[in-house]
């Protein structure tokens, strides 16, 4: 079926009309390579031949250029002629064919002139010609030769011959021709247009209405959407053959899960026009279109690949701008291109991929060195320069590190790490290539940590060679302590301290920020650091320095002296202006631990989730899992242990263990111990099985490791094992002046692990020092669960009130699991005091508690307070008795509720004797049976 031909054909009717009264013509149906000639000629030759026209047919090929006489012999194929009539032209095809001048001009036009003609050519011209004269005296005779451009010599020469004797005869003869409208063309055409009785029929790509009906038959049954019938139109300009080709890839288009009538939608394959991908039927047409335009029209398409546009096309293939520009009008006409460059991405790719790939990397080399020469942007040289895989030139090496550092800033890490190597193997100067090394081991390590490993060997070379910069050395003491290598860092820092008085200011600066760096991170390995009377008065001069400066020491400030007001307010405003740009991270990992530590997990979280996001927008898996790392600790610290337990586990595939180097003992620890407080202690010993460095208790990171471990110990009823790591974590934390509560309250841990050792003396001891060392008001979670603790040293009856101070602290602080300990201590001393009543309803609230953290050992413990029925009457108390109430029955007297609400003792007593008559109780202990336990408790300052 034609699509939007209708008065092309209409013409092409008319034409055959007018032959068959008489008026023989010509006519030449031109148009670009896919617009669909071929197909308006074949029904023009099926609508002529049922109308009673003896139809020659013929396709000539550039293959068959150099064959005398090829497109006649096609006639003969199948013709329908009488035997006699069959038998006379293939003699004189023949004869010609043996005695004609063969092959083609240089252009591949019409071959020789008429004045080269011998006599014996126009005699056999003449013959042949005679005798097709002679078929269409007998009956109307239509000659269809498609390629038209691509005919032989001989053959262009006969139908020229012919165009030029058929006006009176009944012969019309119709060609498709398929040179770009605006060019020279084939000469044969160019000779029969200027008769006065041939015209053209000028051919182009579909409109829209025509494109998509076209699309909407060739789709079958299933009819695409308007918004994929839209993206092939835009992908394929209109083109039949390229239309028709995208109709495959729609067709292999999966059906739609809500089962939308049958129609095809993009929503079930993504966006835009994805669907239309290399290897498919679009670019399958793609390819048969280049090649078909012929060779000078295929090695511009392969131009514009890889450069990407058809500026400087002409002088990378060596190609006259002429001819050139015809070529690329010629793909421009046949909907490959647009505007210079390729409609579609998939068809650039498709034109790439048909280049051989020595030949594509040739090409890319001469497009680089074309680039350099016309001062293009680096990134666009280094892209040509990485497709070649050669940077031998010296020049490329400024060019790929700028264009490196400028992917890095856009996120396109693997892109960066590229060309660093092309780099690298390209430098001829070892400081500037120990210097480029360095660069791409800081890439690498955004994706892979354990990608720069082979890197570290040779820079240690290079810093024992003097080529290494001071900067650069103190970057590559850093990777070093990540991989554990604790030797070889002390050796660099060490080497750089013995080089005398630092002066360089990049040296310097970073010298600024990597001293407290090391102070919270690796404290043994400060003592090796440089030191300089002027180090205080230098100060990072780029923004992203000053930012790691200034996290640097909002940490290293928490964990030597514990959580302010202030440092919470720094780290919070360096993460107002942080983002994962950059070469490092450490300005966000500092900036949140410091509010981490300074028991603010409720701050981090939002900054840590939009950050992983970001994290994922730009694909840098090694960033999200350190900061999924982070996240987990966050969780921990929050009591939400499965969400803990599912970040730390998140980190863990996103870098491999082995990968993770020092940092595995914080990431370990952190899911280590949540999966202790949920119960789950065969998941935990697989955890105490992963690939720990030996460097790591040297680091912060041992300290969460040893308590995390001492955790498990004394869960699993080994107190003696838990009892040596907590010391061995109290140990280095105050040897390292990192002895904070809001880092690892090991006092409080240990004192746990003497209670497990009946010795509560020394258990008093730890948590009365612990409490002396934090204030309630920045460490609630610390100090609560060191009352909690202190509590189980008393005597019961002195139990409860310590035990109500430590829910209270908790209320005001972020663990939900260290205040359903506290609660569920409480219940059990109303237990043992024999105060059932008032157990109950704590111990169910603290169930409730523990459930809501996944704490499931506690959920157990608590289980038969739980099972008591609720009150149906705790609705009808207003807001003011139910607070009353749920401080009474928590044991307050009512002075206490007093102050705790700020409100006279009266009231309080109204509000308390309305309670009892709406619950209709005549005690304290019967009220707080008949309260709900689904509410957590209203204290003082919540």
């Amino acid at each position: 079926m034609l699509y939007g031909r209708e008065q092309a054909l209409s013409e092409l009717g008319a034409a055959r009309e007018a032959a068959f009264a008489g008026r023989g013509g010509a006519i030449v149906v031109g148009g670009a390579v896919g617009v669909g000639k071929s197909v308006l000629l074949d029904a023009f030759a099926e609508d002529a031949a049922a109308a009673g026209a003896l139809v020659l047919s013929a396709v000539a090929s550039e293959a068959e250029s150099a064959l005398p006489l090829a497109v006649f012999e096609q006639f003969l194929l199948a013709a329908p002629l009488a035997p006699a009539e069959r038998e006379q032209l293939a003699a004189l095809v023949a004869h010609g064919a043996a005695t004609m001048l063969p092959g083609a001009d240089p252009d591949g036009l019409a071959g020789p002139s008429p004045a080269r003609l011998t006599a014996a050519d126009a005699e056999a011209i003449g013959r042949i010609c005679a005798s097709l004269l002679a078929l269409a005296a007998r009956q109307p005779l239509v000659v269809v030769v498609d390629d038209v451009q691509f005919a032989d010599a001989a053959s262009a020469l006969c139908l020229g011959f012919l165009a030029r004797r058929l006006r009176a005869g009944r012969m019309l003869l119709a060609f498709g021709e398929g040179a770009p409208e605006g060019t020279a063309g084939s000469a044969l055409c160019a000779e029969v247009l200027r008769l006065p009785h041939a015209r053209h029929i000028p051919l182009h790509r579909l409109e829209r209405a025509a494109g998509a009906e076209l699309l909407t038959e060739a789709c079958g049954p299933r009819r695409p959407a308007p918004s994929i019938i839209e993206a092939c139109y835009i992908a394929t300009g209109g083109s039949p053959v390229l239309l028709r080709g995208a109709a495959e890839d729609v067709a292999r288009i999966p059906e739609r899960a809500d089962g939308a009538d049958g129609v095809i939608d993009q929503d079930a394959d993504g966006a835009g026009s994805s669907f239309l991908r290399p290897g498919g039927g679009f670019t399958r047409a793609v390819l048969s279109g280049v090649h078909r335009s012929g060779e000078t029209a295929c090695s511009v398409a392969h131009g514009v690949a890889v450069l990407g546009d058809t500026a400087r096309v002409d002088r990378l293939l060596g190609l006259d701008p002429a001819a050139t520009d015809r070529a690329v009008r010629g793909l421009d006409a046949a909907g490959i291109l647009e505007a210079g460059r390729f409609r579609h991405p998939a068809a650039r790719q498709a034109a790439l991929a048909d280049v051989a790939p020595a030949v594509r990397a040739d090409l890319h080399r001469r497009a680089a060195e074309l680039g350099r020469r016309d001062g293009l942007p680096a990134a666009v040289i280094a892209e040509h320069l990485g497709a070649a895989g050669d940077s031998s030139q010296a020049w490329a090496v400024p060019i790929l590190e700028e264009a490196a550092l400028q992917a890095l800033e856009a996120g396109r890490v693997d892109t960066a790490v590229d060309y660093l190597r092309l780099a690298c193997e390209a430098c001829p100067d070892e400081p500037d290539r120990a210097r480029l090394t360095t660069t791409l081991l800081r890439a690498q390590w955004r994706s892979d940590p354990g990608a720069p490993t082979r890197h570290l060997s040779t820079l240690v070379d290079a810093l024992r060679a003097g080529h290494l910069s001071g900067a650069d050395s103190l970057v590559l003491a850093r990777a070093l302590l990540w991989h554990g290598r604790i030797d070889a860092a002390t050796e660099v820092l060490s080497r750089l301290a013995e080089g005398g008085v630092i002066t360089d200011p990049e040296t310097l600066a970073e010298l600024r920020v990597t001293r407290p760096w090391l102070r919270c991170s690796f404290t043994p390995l400060l003592a090796y650091a440089p030191q300089d009377e002027d180090e205080q008065a230098v100060r990072p001069v780029t923004t992203e320095g000053r930012r790691r400066l200034a996290a640097a020491s909002a940490l290293d400030d928490v964990l030597s002296g514990g959580p302010t007001a202030q440092v919470v307010q720094e780290a919070e405003r360096i993460l107002r202006g942080t983002r994962l740009e950059g070469m490092g991270m450490d300005a966000v990992e500092s900036a949140l631990l410091a509010l981490t530590y300074a028991e603010q997990p409720q701050r981090a979280a939002p900054w840590c989730d939009e950050l992983i996001q970001e994290a994922k927008a730009r694909q840098a898996p090694s960033r999200h899992a350190r900061l999924s790392a982070i996240r987990a600790e966050i969780a921990l610290r929050q009591g939400d242990l499965p969400a803990s337990a599912e970040y730390a586990a998140a980190g863990l595939e996103l870098i491999p263990p082995e990968a993770w180097g020092v940092p595995l003992g914080g990431c370990a620890a952190v899911l280590l111990t949540a999966l202790t407080a949920m119960g789950r202690h065969e998941q935990a010993a697989e955890v105490l099985n992963l690939p720990v460095p030996e460097a790591m208790l040297a680091s912060r990171y041992g300290l969460h490791y040893l308590r995390a471990r001492g955790r498990g110990a004394l869960a699993a009823g080994d107190a003696d094992g838990a009892r040596a790591d907590f010391e061995h974590c109290g140990e280095l934390a105050t040897a390292w002046r990192m002895d904070v509560p809001g880092l690892v309250p090991w006092r409080v841990d240990l004192a746990e692990a003497h209670l497990a050792r009946d010795e509560g003396d020394a258990a008093r001891t730890l948590a009365e020092e612990q409490l002396r060392r934090c204030r309630r008001t920045y460490s609630p979670n610390t100090y609560g669960g060191a009352l909690r603790v202190l509590a189980a040293t008393q005597d019961v009856h002195a139990r409860p009130d310590t035990l109500r101070k430590s829910v209270e602290v908790l209320q005001t602080g972020t663990d939900r699991y260290a205040l359903a300990l506290s609660l569920a201590d409480l219940a059990a001393a109303y237990h043992e005091l024999c105060e059932q009543r008032r157990a109950k309803v704590i111990g169910r609230q603290a169930w409730r508690l523990a459930v809501e953290c996944g704490a499931q050992p506690l959920a157990d413990r608590l289980a038969v307070d739980a099972a008591t029925p609720e009150s149906s009457h705790a609705g009808v108390l207003s807001d003011a008795e139910q607070r009353v109430a749920d401080l009474v029955a928590q044991g307050y007297t009512n002075r206490e509720v007093s102050r705790r609400l700020f409100i006279t003792v009266s009231t309080v007593e109204q509000h308390l004797t309305r309670a009892y008559r709406k619950l209709g109780v005549n005690s304290r202990a019967d009220m707080a049976l008949a309260l709900s336990a689904e509410r957590r408790p209203i204290l003082a300052g919540v």
